[in-house]
């Protein structure tokens, strides 16, 4: 297990939930590198109930590759949360970041516990 640290290598997002709310991976992307001025978010229509997890392979994105990436949980209903978080998309890449959201709609935290 690796520890918790920004620009880490990933291919894989994982999010967990634990609140009482139904949730969704979104992801913020940059690729402003060598005077890129690529940036979007993609999101996975796929809802995330009370107690299971998603994971979303980036490589099934049009995310570029080399781009900067953050998770943000998309919350039905309810207020939306991003993480501090910051990686690197390299489809190479066998690592997974784990994030896992708690909490009700309107209160909730997000959090990243591992990555391998």
């Amino acid at each position: 297990m690796t520890p918790v640290s920004d620009g880490q290598e990933i291919r894989y997002v994982n999010l967990h939930n634990g609140g009482g709310f139904v949730t969704r991976i979104r992801i913020v992307w940059d690729f402003s590198k060598a005077g890129n001025d690529a940036h979007g978010e993609y999101n996975m229509d796929k809802d995330i109930t009370l107690g299971l997890d998603k994971t979303l392979d980036l490589t099934t994105t049009k995310i570029p590759d080399g781009a900067t990436v953050t998770l943000k949980a998309f919350v039905v209903w309810g207020k939306d949360n991003t993480a501090s978080q910051h990686h690197t998309f390299k489809s190479s890449s066998t690592k997974t970041a784990y994030y896992t959201i708690t909490g009700t709609t309107l209160s909730n935290s997000l959090g990243e516990i591992k990555i391998e």
